[in-house]
């Protein structure tokens, strides 16, 4: 049975896969190749390792080249991607079974065995300390059944297992032991439709895998290139550089349907806000009232209308209309300076309060209503000072903790990528029982946990609408902006879907 062990980085192993990557590439078939060509507004910290993130941008480059068990689509629908379906044995036993066929990009079978070996590596003290392998925590054991069926067993009842699993990219097991992680992050083998033959700082590039399950289009060849700036992916889709954009700016998107390009535009799965380390000892922002006051004193619609060109709503809540469990009866807080001002007061700060937040800059529309939002809580006294910082820094810091004294905030709100249930966006952002905490209110918890472990769907959507109304009055964040998705293409470009950033590059062709 093959089994994934952390081991060090080494060499000789990521030469050899190397040259065994140029030799598929230098013997494949003369036949005439499409290309597409992507555009995102960056490529994964992590290179070609698909377990220390998760979200935008990275799975722009990891979802073609590996499977997983479950995919969720655009409308917030779980289902089978490379399993066939799945059985839920008891409340803490799920029975998987995979598609027949498919193989690794260097020849490994693709069986039970091998999806066992990516969740034993999880297990492991290495695994558990990464992005998903804190996702996929209630794990307790792994066992394989017959070479197309896997068993998990959780620690709890878990009825959204399934739905955890959509973040968990399978890799090929010899590699990545021969490898180590970091020598597979450099040279990464999955059993997707595309299988990677460059790895660059800003682009990627991919050939087609005729050993992968699912089923292709006419794109042969896959590029994914990293461009940050928004204005430098409409010229290069303009230009014919790039056939997608994958994150257009609102302001751009009258001008590319003007000119007949395609746009897609679809519900978010983000809450862009600014979240709030309401844990950390001594800091004024644990009281309540301080953050409340935040949300009163920022104008959120003007945000929502003017940054974001009325290309969102005004957030009330850290999930996304998207999401299970989303309350639509809870309502954004108002604009109201006054309401800041008194709530200032009676916290003790009738002069007003210091607020420092981390600030990462994934797109120019977060920016900016970053930045309105700061002049927005400075016209009622709240002081801030904004630092920036890379984005693997910040996702080290929210996982492992090591904030800068001075930090109070940061100005990232909620992901629901991958998942699209306010559950799990509760254990992931606001639960106590996180390893590692950036907001803990004990009073949510009995909720939340019941939650967790409720089979019945309108139980448990009853459970987290109820939680979600705490947690809006609780103010973990300034709930701001409930995001669409903005992408455009060139209209050569067909049966493109975009699955909350899942984009099925398989499926897609290119024509005249």
């Amino acid at each position: 049975m093959n089994t994934l062990k952390p081991v060090g980085r080494r060499a000789a192993a990521v030469l050899a896969a190397a040259l065994a990557l140029g030799a598929i590439v230098a013997s494949a078939p003369a036949v005439a190749q499409q290309t597409l060509k992507v555009g995102t507004w960056g490529m994964p910290g992590s290179k070609g390792d698909p377990f220390k993130a998760r979200g935008t941008p990275s799975v722009f480059t990891w979802s073609p080249m590996f499977d997983r068990l479950t995919l969720i689509s655009g409308k917030g629908e779980i289902g089978p991607d490379i399993s066939s379906g799945w059985t839920n044995v008891s409340p803490t036993t799920w029975r998987f079974t995979l598609k027949e066929g498919g193989t690794f990009h260097n020849g490994e079978k693709f069986d039970a065995a091998a999806v066992k070996a990516t969740f034993d590596y999880l297990m492991t003290d290495e695994g558990k300390a990464t992005a998903v392998g804190q996702w996929i925590n209630e794990l307790a054991s792994t066992s394989v059944v017959d070479d197309k069926t896997i068993e998990f067993v959780t620690k709890t009842p878990t009825p959204i297992w399934p739905t955890r699993l959509a973040v968990v990219f399978i890799v090929a097991p010899k590699a990545w032991k021969d490898l180590g992680a970091g020598g597979f992050a450099a040279a990464p083998i999955g059993s997707g439709p595309y299988k990677m033959t460059r790895l660059a700082p800003e682009s990627a590039s991919f050939d087609a895998h005729e050993g992968s399950i699912r089923k292709r289009g006419n794109i042969s060849k896959l590029e994914i290139i990293g461009l940050p700036e928004a204005p430098t992916r409409v010229q290069a889709l303009m230009s014919g550089q790039i056939d997608i954009d994958t994150d257009v700016s609102v302001d751009n998107l009258a001008g590319l349907k003007a000119q007949k390009f395609v746009v897609d535009s679809t519900p978010g799965s983000q809450v862009h806000g600014i979240s709030f380390l309401t844990t950390k000892e001594g800091s004024p922002w644990r009281d309540r009232r301080l953050r409340q006051a935040a949300n009163y004193a920022v104008n959120k619609q003007a945000i929502v209308d003017n940054i974001y060109g009325g290309q969102a709503g005004v957030a009330s809540q850290h999930a996304s209309p998207l999401s299970f469990g989303y309350n639509p009866d809870v309502k954004p807080y108002p604009y109201d300076p006054a309401m800041a001002k008194k709530l200032l007061a009676e916290a003790g700060f009738p002069n007003g309060v210091d607020l420092t937040i981390n600030v990462v800059h994934t797109t120019m529309t977060l920016t900016n209503a970053t930045q309105q939002v700061a002049a927005d809580l400075g016209a009622v006294g709240i002081r801030t000072n904004l630092i920036s910082i890379p984005i693997p820094e910040l996702i080290g810091k929210f996982l492992n903790g090591g904030w800068a004294p001075e930090v109070q905030a940061f100005n990232v709100g909620t992901d629901h990528t991958g998942h699209l249930d306010a559950g799990v966006g509760f254990s992931s952002f606001y639960s106590c029982a996180k390893k590692v905490q950036v907001d803990c209110d004990e009073a949510q918890m009995p909720l939340i946990n019941a939650a967790a472990g409720e089979f019945d769907v309108a139980k448990r959507r009853q459970n987290l609408r109820d939680v979600l109304k705490m947690n809006h009055d609780h103010a973990p964040l300034i709930f701001m902006a409930e995001t669409k998705i903005n992408m455009a293409m060139h209209p050569k470009v067909k049966n493109f879907r975009n699955d909350v950033f899942i984009l099925n590059y398989n499926e897609m062709r290119i024509e005249p």
